[in-house]
C-alpha cells in the first residue's frame, strides 16, 4: 500500500514521493480510497509492475504540468479501478517508450481506469461539466504493442479521449469509450 510509504490520500498533502517510492520499491502497489494529490510524473520502474486503486474510490488529483502516470517503456504493465483528473497537465496515462528509446511497453494492460480533463463532480454526475485539462491525451499509446483496454473512460480532456500513435499496434479495446473529449479517439502516424 502506498500508506506503507507515507500517502496520505486527503487531496491536500502531496503524495507524489511516497507514490513513487511505493512504484520504486513493489511490483505491486495498492492505493486504498482516497483522492491523492500528484505534482510530478509517476513513472514505472520495472516490468510486469501493477498501479491500482478501489474503483472511483482511489482518485489521483494530477497538479503537475506533463504526463501523470507514464509506463517509462516497461513491458506487461498494468493500471487499474482507479480515476485520475486535472485541470491541466498534457496526457493522464502514457504507455510508451523510455526517453532513450531501448524500452517498449509492449503486452500493457488497462482495466477499469478512468481519466478526466477536468474536477470531477460525483454529487451530479461522475464527470466534470468542461474541457479543462489534459492537452494531449487522456490515454495516450505510443510505440506499444499487444495492450489491452477493458472499460475505461476518457472525458473532458482538451486533446484527445484515446491517443494511438506510432505503430501502436495489435492493442484490444474493450468496452472503453471517450466522452465529451475534443477528438473521441485519434489514431495517427501508421497506428
Amino acid at each position: 500500500s502506498v500508506k506503507d510509504f507515507g500517502a496520505v490520500g486527503d487531496g491536500v498533502t502531496d503524495d507524489t514521493t511516497a507514490i513513487q517510492n511505493a512504484i520504486n520499491s513493489s511490483a505491486k502497489v495498492y492505493l486504498p480510497p482516497g483522492t491523492y494529490k500528484v505534482s510530478n510524473t509517476l513513472s514505472f520502474a520495472a516490468t510486469q509492475s501493477v498501479l491500482f486503486g478501489a474503483g472511483y474510490k482511489t482518485q489521483i488529483a494530477y497538479v503537475g504540468s506533463t504526463v501523470c502516470i507514464d509506463f517509462n517503456g516497461y513491458a506487461g504493465c498494468e493500471v487499474s479501478d482507479l480515476v485520475v483528473y486535472a485541470t491541466g497537465g498534457t496526457t493522464g496515462i502514457r504507455i510508451g517508450p523510455n526517453v532513450g528509446l531501448t524500452r517498449y511497453p509492449h503486452w500493457w494492460r488497462l482495466s477499469r481506469a478512468m481519466v478526466i480533463g477536468n474536477t470531477p463532480n460525483w454529487a451530479s454526475t461522475s464527470l466534470a461539466s468542461s474541457r479543462a485539462g489534459f492537452s494531449t491525451a487522456g490515454i495516450r499509446i505510443i510505440t506499444a504493442f499487444y495492450g489491452q483496454a477493458d472499460q475505461c473512460e476518457t472525458s473532458y480532456t482538451t486533446g484527445a479521449g484515446f491517443l494511438l500513435e506510432s505503430q501502436a499496434n495489435g492493442n484490444t479495446f474493450t468496452g472503453c469509450h471517450a466522452r465529451d473529449c475534443a477528438i473521441g479517439v485519434n489514431i495517427k502516424g501508421g497506428a
